[in-house]
């Protein structure tokens, strides 16, 4: 890793950690990247990744559901990458391909904290470039398939569609409960799979059913607004009738017990003043730490058996 992209400085460490915290050691990496330029509604986006890695630090690195501490495994938290509104989404999203595609060269676990949704198009290019016949699981309210979102093929809007048209992957879809007639003609003609929220918390698909649809090798990109608003009201695009958190969590064990899970993201929180928390930036840091601790829990059990 470049040294311009490693943290050198004493704060503003993800859970704030120290131990085997440097590069070199870590076996997971935390790269924020504030970033919020397509964004058509709330705003705050940009504020997040320091809003929830402040808010990480009250955590305990030990997750009681998991069983399991991150304390071992060693994580190093990136330089954040801070973008003006200004910044091309094309610019962003080659950064972030850049430095996630140094991660994974270096053999670590990238996890993403954006920013608006688009910064996933680079981190996903970098996985399925190392991974063939990569799966994505989004796990959001919205599809993501505009070709083009106000003339921005960058988009947040713009996500999955960018994603499918320069990589060889396919993706499923979960919690979806805003779409159209195009956008469901776009789903239908590509390489996604749409289980829509209602049908979810009407119990109408398993857990099964979605695993069915996922290859071995999972990119992992999760989206605030997937869950209902009394659980993240801070997002940009918030809309009722969501998931709920313990669904989203026994999902996301299930597919790292049967799955691999080779990057994570958390996108679309927003924050409008980092210095004032909200427990929307703490229920940020701490899914972040439950999935990592649940994805890292099987990760672990399997290279020792």
């Amino acid at each position: 890793m470049e040294s311009k992209y490693k943290n050198t400085f004493s704060g503003d460490y993800f859970l704030g950690l120290r131990e085997n915290s440097e590069y070199e050691k870590a076996k997971i990496t935390i790269l924020p990247v504030a970033y919020e330029g397509t964004c058509t509604y709330g705003k705050g986006t940009k504020n997040a990744p320091k809003a929830i890695i402040n808010s990480s630090l009250q955590l305990e690195s030990f997750d009681e559901e998991a069983l399991f501490s991150l304390d071992n495994l060693g994580i190093h938290t990136l330089k954040s990458q801070n973008f003006s509104g200004k910044t091309k989404a094309k610019s962003v999203v080659e950064k972030t391909k850049e430095i996630t595609k140094q991660i994974l060269e270096d053999g670590k676990f990238p996890t993403i904290i954006g920013g608006e949704h688009s910064i996933s198009i680079g981190s996903i290019q970098a996985c399925a470039e190392k991974y063939s016949n990569l799966s994505v699981l989004q796990i959001d309210a919205h599809t993501d398939l505009d070709k083009a979102y106000k003339n921005e093929e960058y988009s947040h809007a713009s996500m999955a569609n960018k994603v499918l048209e320069t990589t060889n992957t396919k993706f499923t879809q979960i919690g979806i409960r805003s779409i159209t007639p195009e956008l469901i003609n776009i789903a239908s003609n590509t390489n996604t799979k749409i289980f829509f929220a209602h049908n979810i918390i009407n119990k109408k698909h398993k857990i099964s059913e979605i695993l069915e649809t996922l290859n071995k090798n999972i990119y992992l990109t999760i989206d605030v607004d997937a869950f209902d608003p009394s659980i993240f009201p801070n997002t940009g695009t918030p809309e009722p009738n969501g998931l709920k958190w313990q669904y989203i969590i026994n999902l996301i064990k299930e597919i790292s017990k049967k799955r691999n899970i080779v990057g994570f993201d958390l996108v679309e929180h927003s924050s409008t003043n980092p210095k004032k928390p909200h427990y929307s930036d703490f229920s940020a840091a701490k899914l972040i730490h439950k999935v990592l601790c649940i994805i890292w829990k099987e990760k672990v059990k399997q290279q020792s058996s």
